[in-house]
């Protein structure tokens, strides 16, 4: 899981630089490439993973999606780091460790 959360994590960060930058048709690329890195990864993820978890990550990608057609900076920018945080968040909860079992 880490190194496909890594994967989408590289991606993310280009789209937030892109954001940073104001430059939408950038965006827009970076966020077509992170779709086309997750597709694969989600349906490995989906035998793994609490289904609930994919399903904010998909309504994150759709709302930033959204925000970057109607260039909503700071609200894209807000929502990408939502999105950073459910994917760094989910390879560390799932780890099979004491602390999660017991």
């Amino acid at each position: 899981l880490d190194t496909e959360a890594d994967k989408v994590s590289v991606h993310l960060e280009k789209l937030d630089e892109a954001v940073n930058r104001v430059d939408w048709k950038e965006a827009a690329g970076q966020l077509d490439k992170i779709n086309a890195t997750w597709r694969p990864i989600r349906r490995k993820w989906q035998g793994l993973i609490d289904h609930a978890e994919l399903d904010r990550i998909d309504e994150s990608f759709a709302r930033i999606k959204s925000l970057i057609d109607s260039k909503e900076n700071n609200q894209c920018l807000s929502e990408i780091a939502v999105l950073k945080q459910n994917f760094l968040h989910i390879p560390e909860k799932e780890k099979v460790n004491l602390s999660n079992i017991f």
